[in-house]
């Protein structure tokens, strides 16, 4: 056992007996983690506003090596990311990208890297000045990217040539684009009988979205975004890649879509 501070983003809250809760968080240091914060639900905690969901804090924990629940003893508030949690359509968004970082992280495998994209993802979203929608696909481009299963995006998988279709079809059991001079990854009846099942047909323009969007920032976009209709296709190609690859959907989806539909969007 040690005494470590770390910075860390809260992500979930479970009761835990009668006055406890078992805190869910991703630690800079630690990655993915556990931790126990004793007496938080009774009313004269003073710790408890300190370990609301959606905030980044400095906690100081009793570490464990031989288990994966730890102890919380001190939290102090970094950023509290207030506006991001009282406007419904941030917050929506705010849900999936923490349900992926639930879901699709390794527990106890610290990334730095991927500490930072969080962060720097809530603080978008807590200001307001990019689009929503924006932030959460460069969100989930790259953090495919930095666990290593991101989708190919530059060029065909088989042949290795430019993809210059206006429309090109996408493979997630090959992890990316097949061009139309070569075969399709089966043998038996034409390609277009199993897109719907297997593959999906894909505009160039949403292939140089996110191959722009792997490689550069929000920033370098000049503040130009794309239009809901790249954003949607650009989403649906990688939730696609992911629940093939991963066999996972994400359940706040549908909260999202409930939220982006309140406020008049598709």
């Amino acid at each position: 056992m040690s005494i470590e501070t770390t910075d860390v983003v809260i992500l979930k809250q479970t009761p835990f007996g009668e006055t406890s809760r078992i805190i869910t968080l991703l630690s800079r240091d630690f990655g993915l983690l556990r931790g126990v914060a004793k007496g938080v639900r009774q009313q004269s905690s003073r710790l408890a506003r300190f370990l609301e969901p959606l905030t980044e804090v400095e906690l100081v924990l009793y570490y464990y090596t031989d288990r994966d629940l730890h102890l919380i003893s001190k939290s102090s508030e970094l950023n509290p990311f207030h506006q991001l949690r009282s406007n419904p359509l941030r917050l929506a968004h705010s849900l999936v990208i923490v349900e992926h970082v639930l879901r699709l992280l390794p527990p106890e495998d610290p990334s730095p890297q991927i500490y930072e994209l969080l962060v720097e993802s809530l603080r978008l979203l807590d200001e307001g000045a990019v689009n929503e929608r924006f932030v959460l696909l460069a969100f989930r481009v790259k953090l495919l990217h930095l666990l290593g299963i991101a989708p190919r995006l530059e060029g065909c998988i088989t042949c290795g040539k430019k993809l210059t279709s206006r429309v090109n079809i996408f493979f997630p059991s090959q992890g990316g684009f097949i061009c139309e001079e070569c075969p399709p990854p089966w043998r038996e009846g034409r390609m277009t009988e199993r897109l719907g099942e297997r593959a999906l047909r894909v505009r160039r323009e949403v292939i140089a979205l996110l191959n722009q969007l792997s490689k550069g920032d929000i920033v370098s976009f000049g503040g130009k975004t794309p239009g809901g209709g790249l954003l949607s296709e650009a989403g649906r190609l990688l939730g696609f890649h992911t629940n093939y690859h991963l066999g996972v959907n994400i359940r706040s989806e549908r909260f999202l879509k409930e939220a982006r539909e309140a406020y008049g969007e598709k």
